[in-house]
């Protein structure tokens, strides 16, 4: 389930950082993967699939938002040769 979100959101965030700024991205991407994991974190044995995709959806979703500016900005920190 976390490909459904990643794909999509991995896709659009570069236009998203381009408004908003790598560093805002990537700071409310971490907000909704420490929200993600908030809610796996409160799952208890008698929890639903439902209870867990919701955690892991929000934790994806944050993942996408962070993940991608990140690599941008490590990639585009190297030499073109090294890239």
């Amino acid at each position: 389930p976390m490909a459904f979100v990643v794909l999509p959101v991995s896709a659009i965030v570069p236009k998203i950082a381009a408004q908003l700024g790598n560093r805002v991205v990537i700071i409310a991407g971490l907000g909704c993967m420490v929200a993600g994991f908030l809610l796996l974190a409160r799952l208890e044995t008698n929890s639903t699939y439902s209870d867990l995709l919701v955690g892991m959806l929000v934790f994806s979703g944050g993942l996408a938002l962070s993940a991608t500016p990140a690599t941008n900005i490590i990639v585009n920190s190297l030499p073109p040769a090294k890239q």
